[in-house]
């Protein structure tokens, strides 16, 4: 089965009510999209080159409910106290499915925004993408571009430094199988800092689900971002995850990702300097039993020179699990 045909006709026949329900900045990118996945005519199965141990097709395959008319699908899960972190409350926003919420009493530091992505894009302080750094050839970003309406903002003001990590919570709670499609845009303004912990949780899911997500992540100069990505699924839930990055002069991105549960996981990081005497650690650590898949892949390209990256990832599989690593660091003549 050909998953890809059933979204492109999706998106021919309801790409009316998808633009009445997004800002016209995420409408701007959607034809590039559908063009780029008809052209590519499928999605990427398991033993194309960067796929050794996931299907892409077989991930989007099933029948999953889209709510592209952004209609309540149910209440919001009961217990929020997961990822409990030393040292007291912190500040947390949430992505419920696709749709952002700020629970009631949040308080966010002073310097930073944390908004809607929707309500950025429809401001003009949000334009999608990072400067080129997730290929246009990523069939899942393409379809996060195809049907992305909301997601998570968050922009550190120029020299704010935050101490307090940020959480981001994700949770699915619908009463039916679901693909929701997510963004996270961190913005980090030159001589800023700040962490930020996303949590994949099961919340009140009790069908078979798939989250389709992008993360985008602007370091401007001398800026410092530690993002945590914490994976903790039920074995109905699945994860295709991009997460493009671009650093400017001087700065330092921390990303790690823990994947602890789930069915099948696609991760995909890509690293793009845009100025010198930057520096990327980049980590991953999956541990899991049963029929579960892990797939990790890494892009770094070093275009200018004296920068520095880092890579650790490691697996703990038991019973029939696989998972899987394929990395490529890129260095370009002008780079040395």
């Amino acid at each position: 089965m050909n998953a890809l045909t059933q979204y492109l006709d999706l998106y021919r026949s309801h790409r009316a009510t998808v633009e009445a329900n997004s800002p016209a900045a995420l409408n701007a990118g959607r034809e590039s999209a559908f063009r780029r996945l008809e052209a590519a005519g499928r999605l990427p199965e398991r033993g194309d080159e960067g796929y050794a141990a996931v299907s892409v097709n077989e991930m989007f395959a099933p029948d999953y409910g889209m709510n592209i008319e952004r209609r309540s699908l149910g209440n919001l899960p009961g217990r929020l106290s997961a990822c409990a972190i030393p040292g007291g409350a912190i500040p947390t926003v949430m992505l419920v499915n696709d749709t952002y919420y700020r629970p009631q009493g949040t308080d966010l530091p002073a310097g930073v925004t944390v908004m809607s992505l929707a309500e950025a894009a429809g401001k003009g302080l949000y334009t999608p993408g990072v400067d080129g750094a997730i290929p246009a050839d990523n069939a899942m970003a393409a379809l996060n571009d195809l049907f992305v309406q909301d997601g998570v903002y968050i922009r550190v003001g120029r020299g704010v430094r935050i101490e307090k990590p940020l959480r981001v919570l994700s949770v699915f709670a619908a009463g039916m199988p679901l693909l929701a499609t997510r963004r996270i845009h961190i913005d980090m303004e030159a001589d800023s800092a700040l962490t930020v912990l996303v949590c994949d949780h099961p919340g009140a899911q009790q069908h078979d689900c798939l989250s389709d997500r992008v993360v985008e992540i602007a370091a401007g100069e001398r800026s410092e971002c530690n993002f945590y990505d914490l994976e903790e699924s039920p074995a109905n839930c699945s994860r295709a995850s991009v997460t493009g990055i671009v650093q400017s002069e001087g700065s330092h991105v921390t990303a790690t990702a823990i994947s602890l549960g789930g069915a099948v996981s696609r991760n995909d990081f890509f690293v793009k300097y845009a100025g010198e005497h930057c520096r990327t650690d980049l980590g991953g650590l999956v541990i899991g039993g049963g029929e579960r898949v892990a797939d990790f892949n890494t892009r770094i390209t070093h275009a200018m020179p004296r920068c520095a990256s880092r890579q650790l990832f490691k697996y703990a599989l038991f019973d029939t699990a696989r998972g899987a690593f394929e990395g490529l660091v890129r260095v370009c003549p002008e780079a040395v």
